[in-house]
């Protein structure tokens, strides 16, 4: 699946700053001076820290430090002496998202101390000692120090703004405006913006304009723009939280943990993994399976997880900038695909070629098992080996593009939408591909057999549920303005997961920056209007998204009719929706053919 943004190159100052991060502070005054600045309540230390989210790594952490946990009694004294209580007290590497392959980890190592960052204490004296402290030591001298509040170490509780807070979404305009105009004054990049309810505290979440930057870790944001947006949403009611998390791409690619000898059936299902031949590193989701009146189905996806340089081209030399069936480059040139994917079928075949080295061991001990154990790994192993793995070609593509049009349009049957909605346009992404089925496979849209685990959440589908209808955002039990609307999803690298849609739209970053292909350049819009599109907050504790689940259908979780597209993830960790009605229309503009399934249902049971 090719990235649609790319890391942004450090400035020097911060390349050096990394390489090499030998502060001369010697007095309190200095240490001060260069402690964390970006005003989180939640998080403290020194020197300025890595942007948030942050990749945690224990793993040889422990061990780079001499006498770590004579070290960590020492810090723990430390804190204990001014009052605050430490839950955990650890030394990591934090690696923020927007390190470069080629950084050593060792740049990151973290003294992490997880403590109760609501008690109304100073943090700034204990940051100080420890920092005195540490930088007598060889091996610590130039580590960072984190106090982040136990409740935020792998993020914060994070809810859906609800359709009933109407004053908090008819205020969304007017503030991610004003934090558009600030950001533009610093000719800052930033990737998206969202509004979401954040917090440490289930109950008490505020709010939040959540902006995601491949540059948040520039001074710019935490000493010019955060403050000044900050002072201008506090004349606004209600009140707005603001947050910057670094991201470098809103998709990207995993190991998938999902893949079963099911995968490799002849039927393929929703959530399938697939991947061009011989890329092994990229790979998607056929999130399920769209029929035309030509009486053919066509696997549906995402156009970035199909596209490569060879789309590109067909795609540019076109006036539509899409790309339509019968296009004589794809003719004579199949863009094949397999499923499972080859970075997938490779991790399968390892993973339990792994499995049959442990029993052969156990086989030559004596293990009594060990002879049925091997049986079933070669049972495994044959079926992957021997399936054909050849899903099919592009058939079209969406291109990227937008589609400018109101937030719902009308729906046959339906009433007329009122207010906002009705009369305001907005650009909605456009990201989908449908892919001819290969003779050797057939299709299905049916939930897998595998993957739900039992009691990991109350939902209302069920393994192998049939799913060939699709309902609009505004009609019966799925009108995202006067209900709330929860969501399933079965993707090929989280699998089953669920989570509710967020009321208020999703912008992504209009702006186009030169040797920066970001989601405004790659989408063509201009400087003046963002792209749009719906998130998916998470219900539970297992991420609703991750890299590789792009192009998953959402289902209603009452009845499993299609919601919308999954495209991309946010740093906030909400997945990225595209609405069902805009698709399924585009496809009919770019094929010339009538979608007959999925079908249209206005009142889902």
């Amino acid at each position: 699946m090719q990235r649609l943004g790319s890391p942004t190159p450090l400035s020097a100052a911060e390349a050096a700053r990394r390489k090499k991060r030998r502060f001369q502070s010697r007095s309190d005054e200095e240490i001060e001076a260069e402690m964390d600045n970006r005003g989180l309540s939640y998080r403290h230390g020194w020197p300025l820290l890595p942007p948030l989210p942050v990749q945690t790594v224990t793993r040889g952490a422990t061990l780079a430090v001499h006498n770590a946990a004579q070290h960590l009694g020492t810090v723990q004294d430390i804190l204990l002496a001014q009052r605050i209580h430490t839950y955990d007290a650890f030394f990591a590497y934090r690696v923020p998202n927007d390190a470069s392959y080629d950084e050593p980890i060792e740049a990151f190592l973290t003294l992490v101390a997880t403590v109760n960052a609501a008690v109304p204490v100073t943090f700034v004296a204990p940051i100080i000692q420890l920092r005195q402290y540490l930088k007598t030591q060889e091996e610590t001298r130039d580590i960072f120090i984190e106090l982040i509040d136990y409740r935020a170490i792998y993020g914060l509780f994070t809810f859906p703004i609800r359709h009933k807070e109407t004053a908090i979404l008819e205020a969304w305009d007017q503030v991610s405006n004003i934090a558009e105009t600030e950001i533009a004054k610093f000719n800052e990049k930033w990737l998206s913006m969202e509004l979401l309810h954040r917090g440490l505290m289930e109950h008490h979440c505020s709010p939040t304009v959540v902006i995601t930057s491949p540059s948040a870790g520039n001074n710019a944001w935490t000493q010019a723009i955060l403050p000044v947006i900050r002072q201008r949403l506090r004349n606004l009611t209600p009140l707005f939280d603001l947050e910057v998390m670094c991201a470098t791409t809103l998709v990207g690619v995993r190991k998938s943990d999902t893949l079963s000898v099911e995968s490799y059936a002849k039927t393929v299902v929703m959530g399938g993994s697939i991947g061009i031949p011989n890329d092994t590193k990229h790979a998607g989701t056929v999130g399920g399976f769209v029929k035309l009146s030509d009486g053919k189905t066509y696997g549906l996806t995402n156009h970035h997880v199909v596209r490569d340089g060879l789309v590109d081209e067909v795609i540019k030399a076109t006036n539509e900038n899409y790309l339509k069936p019968g296009q004589m480059e794809m003719s004579t040139n199949p863009h094949r695909f397999n499923s499972p994917a080859d970075c997938d079928h490779t991790s399968f075949i390892e993973q339990w070629k792994e499995q049959e080295e442990i029993w052969e061991k156990q086989k030559n001990k004596g293990n009594a098992l060990a002879v049925t154990e091997l049986t079933t790994i070669q049972t495994q192993l044959n079926k992957a080996n021997q399936s054909s793995r050849d899903f099919g070609t592009l058939f079209a593509s969406s291109g990227p593009r937008v589609m400018e049009r109101p937030e719902f349009l009308r729906q046959p049957g339906s009433a007329q939408p009122k207010g906002k909605a009705a009369s305001t346009n907005v650009n909605f992404l456009l990201d989908w591909a449908l892919l001819e089925i290969a003779p050797s496979r057939s299709v299905e849209n049916k939930l897998p057999n595998t993957g739900m685990r039992p009691n990991a959440m109350a939902t209302h589908l069920v393994k192998g549920q049939l799913c060939n209808t699709w309902t609009p955002l505004d009609s019966g039990k799925t009108h995202i303005k006067r209900d709330e609307v929860q969501v399933g999803k079965h993707g090929r690298t989280t699998g089953y997961t669920f989570g509710t849609i967020n009321s208020a739209l999703t912008k992504i970053n209009p702006k186009v920056e030169s040797g920066w292909e970001n989601f405004g350049k790659v989408y063509h819009l201009d400087s003046s209007t963002a792209g749009v599109c719906y998130s998916i907050i998470r219900r539970g504790k297992s991420d609703f998204v991750d890299s590789g689940d792009s192009g998953s259908v959402v289902l209603h979780d009452d009845t499993g009719t299609w919601l919308g597209l999954l495209f991309g993830e946010n740093a906030s960790g909400s997945g990225l929706m595209l609405p069902m009605d805009l698709i399924l229309k585009d496809i009919q503009n770019v094929t010339g053919l009538a979608v007959t399934e999925p079908r249209l249902d206005m009142n889902p049971s």
